[in-house]
C-alpha cells in the first residue's frame, strides 16, 4: 500500500511554492510578444474580408492571414470590420498581409526597430529640399533626377 511520506509531502509543497512563484512572476510582468525582425507597424482598418486598408492605402488580406488579439488568441477577420487597430505584421511573397498582431497598450509604446520616433517625425525634411519649378525653359542637364 501506497503512502504520503514526509519526504513526499515536502517535495509537493514546495512544487507548490515554485509554481505559485511562476505564477506570480508572469502577472507581475506585462504580456509582452516576440515579433519576427521582418515586421512592421501599422493601422489596419479590415473593411470587408479580403480587402482592408493599411495606413490609409488599400490592401488585402492573404488567404491563409492569421490574426491575433492582444491576447495572442486567432481572431476573424469580420470580427474586426471597420475598426482601427495599431498592429504589427508581415506580408506573404506576393506581397498580402499574412501574420497581423493587434497590439497591447504596452507592446504599442516599445519602439519597432526602424520605426520612426513618432508619425510626424520625418515631416520637417519634406520642407528642407528645394522645390524646383520648371516653366519650360530649364535646360535638361538643370532638371530634377529621377530616384528609383
Amino acid at each position: 500500500m501506497n503512502r504520503w511520506t514526509t519526504k513526499t509531502l515536502t517535495s509537493l509543497a514546495l512544487f507548490a511554492l515554485l509554481i505559485g512563484a511562476a505564477q506570480a512572476q508572469t502577472e507581475d510582468s506585462p504580456n509582452i510578444r516576440k515579433f519576427p525582425p521582418d515586421a512592421r507597424r501599422g493601422q489596419l482598418v479590415v473593411l470587408s474580408a479580403p480587402d482592408a486598408s493599411m495606413d490609409g492605402k488599400a490592401d488585402r488580406l492573404s488567404p491563409g492571414v492569421r490574426i491575433r488579439d492582444a491576447n495572442n488568441a486567432l481572431v476573424l477577420s469580420g470580427t474586426l470590420a471597420n475598426a482601427k487597430l495599431l498592429v504589427n505584421y508581415t506580408r506573404d511573397n506576393t506581397g498580402l498581409l499574412q501574420n497581423i498582431w493587434v497590439l497591447s497598450p504596452e507592446e504599442a509604446k516599445l519602439k519597432m526597430p526602424g520605426q520612426p520616433e513618432g508619425f510626424f517625425s520625418n515631416i520637417g525634411s519634406m520642407f528642407d529640399k528645394p522645390v524646383v519649378k520648371d516653366d519650360g525653359n530649364t535646360p535638361f542637364n538643370q532638371l530634377p533626377k529621377y530616384k528609383q
